[in-house]
């Protein structure tokens, strides 16, 4: 499985992950933790990406069903239904 564009942006400068948030039912998606530089970052990574790869309605997509949990020193900021995809 290929990486999503939205995984590839976050990786410059996130660590990515799988996550299973709320009602999620153990189903996993896309991941980063903001490590407390806020969710502003977080989007305009994203914002910048989109406009560099010229995937906006993929990404605006993904934004759209974007949720976060608090994990108390950083939140946690997931994609349901953008699959996470480890290594290259």
């Amino acid at each position: 499985m290929e990486k999503s564009i939205l995984q590839q942006i976050l990786e410059e400068r996130f660590d990515c992950y799988s996550y299973s948030g709320r009602a999620m039912y153990g189903e996993t998606c896309l991941a980063v933790n903001d490590d407390g530089r806020g969710l502003g970052e977080v989007m305009a990574t994203i914002i910048r990406g989109a406009i560099e790869e010229g995937s906006g309605a993929k990404i605006a997509d993904a934004v759209s069903e974007m949720r976060t949990d608090s994990m108390g020193r950083g939140t946690v900021v997931y994609f349901p239904g953008v699959a996470f995809v480890e290594g290259a």
